[in-house]
């Protein structure tokens, strides 16, 4: 049985045009990730019960249309290509207190740091020396980065006591060209209301 696919991966030129499905496979593709020189896409694949064993890194070449699957990447996410393409960062799906590092030249995976706490939303800064990634579940969340090469956290901005929105994917997180953080705060409000009713 086919599993339903939510958001098939669509592509279409920056000079504008018709988007057209870049798979036509019936998965759920999630978290995409440009590499370097635009000609490949790393992205995951959510599990289902119908097809629980699909949670894993894959590529596609965007010439070919060829799908190869990274080695060694059962059970992790959240892929995110180095700017050189020498490197892909990920996490574990069963314990995402930890960074997965991916070197493209060995062909194999190391474990860049451990017990962060829950780590979100991770990406490279500009210059590819460090990896940038908030932390939650803990007594005091921050953004930090960690150094390419070093597993000692930085910690960058306390984030306790900031009200951050939450969206289906969690409170989001990333970096502007600059290498400044970027969050989504949540300044709404929610009210309890009681209303009288008198039936005639």
């Amino acid at each position: 049985m086919p599993v339903k696919r939510a958001n098939p991966g669509r592509s279409f030129s920056s000079q504008g045009g018709s988007a057209h499905e870049l798979l036509a496979e019936n998965f759920n593709e999630v978290d995409p990730s440009w590499s370097s020189d635009g000609t490949r896409l790393a992205y995951g694949r959510l599990p289902t019960s119908i097809a629980p064993e699909v949670e894993a890194i894959f590529i596609v070449d965007l010439k070919t249309r060829q799908v190869s699957t990274v080695p060694g990447s059962d059970r992790l996410f959240s892929p995110r290509w180095s700017p050189d393409g020498r490197f892909l960062a990920a996490i574990p799906g069963d314990d995402q207190t930890k960074l997965m590092l991916f070197d493209f030249q060995t062909q194999r995976w190391s474990e860049w740091t451990k017990d962060v706490g829950q780590i979100g939303f991770i990406s490279w800064s500009k210059d590819g020396k460090y990896l940038c990634f908030d932390t939650v579940l803990t007594s005091k969340p921050f953004f930090g980065r960690v150094k390419l090469g070093q597993a000692q956290i930085e910690p960058v901005v306390d984030l306790k006591g900031i009200h951050r929105f939450l969206g289906p994917w969690g409170e989001w997180n990333g970096i502007d060209p600059n290498g400044s953080p970027v969050l989504v705060r949540d300044i709404g409000t929610h009210e309890i209301y009681a209303l009288d009713v008198q039936w005639q």
